[in-house]
């Protein structure tokens, strides 16, 4: 194994804390309590949207992409499902939060 990239992790963690930004701001985004389902859908579409953009900015291919898929991938179960959404191209991230 190789030694941890702290600066790209700090940057996965910030930008997957962005991302729940994101989902809160739809105009519909309206889930209320954070039940376990909560935890099983808002932390694995944060990290998609993290590998969404660390994808679109590094490329699929780059150190800072690949550090990133392998932190997730040693996350809780929850988080790692993000990994599923994204290689199923599971669109629609905003729909579960609406009431």
């Amino acid at each position: 194994t190789s030694a941890v990239d702290y600066p790209i992790i700090l940057a996965k963690v910030i930008v997957h804390e962005f991302a729940h930004a994101k989902l809160a701001m739809h105009p519909a985004a309206n889930y209320g309590n954070k039940d376990e389902f909560y935890y099983w859908m808002e932390e694995p579409f944060a990290n998609y949207l993290t590998l969404e953009a660390f994808g679109r900015n590094f490329g699929l291919n780059s150190k800072e992409y690949q550090t990133v898929h392998d932190f997730i991938n040693q996350q809780p179960d929850n988080y790692r499902l993000g990994l599923d959404f994204l290689a199923t191209r599971l669109h629609g991230y905003w729909i579960w939060r609406t009431d």
